[in-house]
């Protein structure tokens, strides 16, 4: 059984606010806080400065999206402020990015291979488990009788 203490003369030096309490039954009763100041990342300047560059010289038009973020960068956004800007200020043509077919490069099929056969060992691994387990035999029994059960998993 756990008792209560009543603690009446102590000196609080500092206080500290948390989501989590380790005192068990902690409650947070009143809360204070200066105002936060107002910071301005040197990013959200470069993105200002540019979205005001690009109202003054409304004639750019850009034929794809990586054209306008190519733009952006060379007038001093970073990689992916460049990506940002160049969709807030053009989304049209970031939505003509989205829609258009993908093509599967040589790199992305031998990584889906790697993800699918590791799935596919991950799932057997899992089977010759449970039936290890289940029925009370090897492993090696297991996976005869999973692979019996189950031949398109060892399919190539």
């Amino acid at each position: 059984m756990t008792t209560k203490q009543i603690l009446d003369d102590f000196e609080i030096r500092e206080l500290s606010l948390v989501d989590s309490p380790a005192q068990e039954g902690a409650l947070v009763a009143i809360t204070k806080a200066r105002p936060a100041p107002i910071i301005v990342r040197p990013y959200e300047a470069k993105m200002q400065e540019t979205h005001q560059m690009e109202k003054k010289d409304d004639a750019i038009s850009f034929g794809s999206f990586e054209e306008a973020c190519a733009h952006l960068r060379k007038a001093g956004l970073g990689g992916a402020e460049a990506m940002v800007a160049a969709r807030q200020q053009h989304p049209a043509l970031f939505q003509k990015a989205q829609s258009r077919e993908h093509e599967v490069t040589d790199q992305e099929q031998d990584l889906k291979k790697a993800r699918d056969g590791r799935a596919r060992m991950n799932q057997i691994d899992a089977l010759v488990r449970t039936t290890a387990l289940g029925k009370g035999v090897s492993r090696t029994d297991a996976l005869r009788m999973v692979r019996k059960l189950n031949p398109a998993l060892f399919d190539d």
